[in-house]
């Protein structure tokens, strides 16, 4: 492609803009208006759309390889360093094409032809391959589950509040439709992890309540956020609001134990047990404490050899 350094980069800014609202409903018109060149010039370069589209994932493949991928560096035992040294490149890589992360990501969803589909699975594979080199010597993650709330829970959630049975009411009031739920091993790993997620430039935070830092009057520790992540539909970019709860195995494992006794027994029975309950969640904490004190001893004498 023969053409002046400013006007490329205005072509491909526009065009890795207009493609983010999927590959069917992008429009050339509109990328032309924002690139300020003609629709005849455009074709002269590229000859169709969809050859635009996998240039643009050809190009924008070349340079997160040049300028992201091949100048990481994963040789430091320290995750912390690591995650800031993906930041700092994903930082320096946006100042030139501010859209090239969300143009990926939203290329996964669009129809196109195999070549395009070739460029997306080669991108997936290299992400993956470096998480696994950022958490080489520890995964902080020891499982995760999801659910989905079902129609008569969102009901219900809503008339305990007084509020209007419809899309609308929740759409506004319920944000806890879809939840995962983060089972780490070491409670570090919990803030290491949020920490991560909300450095994501398309995840916004909308509420956090950390009751690791301040449990519950009956012992109950987690870490809970309300986040929106974009969901790619057909012909617009939603977000949506969804559920994450952070607990540690031991969290965890106090968590599903306390729920099932109080789901198969009265509240009078609960409450008899209640300072129970609270010590075992007391004596599960301090626990951690020392298992955690244990790896982080390990891991500074393996730093020495």
């Amino acid at each position: 492609m023969s053409m002046d350094e400013e006007k490329r980069e205005r072509i491909i800014n526009a065009a890795m803009k207009e493609f983010m609202n999927g590959y069917k409903a992008a429009s050339t018109d509109i990328i032309t208006r924002d690139a300020g060149i003609s629709k005849g010039l455009l074709f002269h370069y590229f000859g169709t759309k969809e050859r635009l589209f996998v240039f643009l994932l050809s190009y924008a493949s070349d340079m997160m390889q040049a300028k992201y991928f091949d100048l990481i560096d994963l040789t430091n035992a320290d995750i912390i360093d690591n995650l800031w040294h993906l930041s700092q490149l994903k930082q320096n890589l946006m100042k030139q094409y501010p859209t090239i992360f969300e143009f990926l990501i939203s290329a996964h969803t669009s129809e196109t032809n195999d070549t395009a589909k070739m460029y997306m699975e080669q991108f997936s594979t290299t992400q993956a391959q470096i998480m696994e080199g950022v958490f080489y010597n520890h995964n902080p993650i020891h499982h995760l589950e999801c659910r989905l709330k079902g129609v008569k829970s969102i009901f219900e959630k809503l008339q305990k509040r007084g509020l209007n049975l419809d899309l609308d009411s929740m759409q506004s009031h319920v944000h806890d439709i879809a939840g995962i739920r983060v089972i780490c091993n070491f409670v570090d790993d919990i803030y290491l992890i949020e920490k991560f997620l909300l450095q994501q430039y398309d995840i916004k935070l909308v509420e956090r309540e950390d009751y690791i830092e301040c449990p519950k009057e009956n012992g109950y520790r987690s870490l809970h956020l309300i986040v929106e992540i974009p969901v790619f539909l057909s012909n617009e970019i939603k977000n949506i609001p969804v559920e994450i709860q952070f607990r540690t195995i031991a969290m965890d494992y106090w968590a599903s134990l306390e729920h099932m006794l109080r789901y198969k027994n009265n509240q009078d029975d609960i409450n008899r047990h209640s300072a129970t309950l609270l010590e075992c969640a007391n004596t599960l904490a301090e626990t951690e404490k020392t298992m955690q004190n244990i790896r982080m001893s390990i891991e500074g004498e393996n730093e020495k050899i």
